[in-house]
């Protein structure tokens, strides 16, 4: 319900903040901090929130991900109801070599 939805919210939103006061203080996110970052925002159906977290990750820490990294962005954009940039976000990993299955 409407309680359940603004916890998520509030999960991405703290998640997020989270993330910026780590790299406040000198220190770097990694791969777990990301990809629950971006879980977070999955729970809240934040499709643009987790695919920004997605790209920093990859784009500009240069942090290779894995599947459940993969997996929770994805997820997000289907609470979402975006297929479309799940699609696009999978044809990239696809190119990118990310592993799309654990192991």
């Amino acid at each position: 319900g409407a309680a359940t939805s603004a916890a998520a919210i509030r999960g991405c939103t703290d998640a997020v903040g989270a993330r910026a006061a780590l790299e406040a203080r000198g220190a770097s996110a990694d791969l777990y901090c990301y990809t629950s970052a971006i879980a977070a925002c999955g729970r809240a159906a934040d499709c643009d929130a987790a695919l920004e977290l997605y790209r920093e990750m990859v784009e500009e820490r240069r942090i290779p991900p894995d599947t459940a990294a993969l997996n929770a962005a994805l997820g997000a954009c289907e609470r979402a109801g975006r297929g479309d940039a799940a699609l696009r976000l999978l044809r990239e990993a696809e190119a990118r070599g990310t592993p799309l299955e654990p192991g």
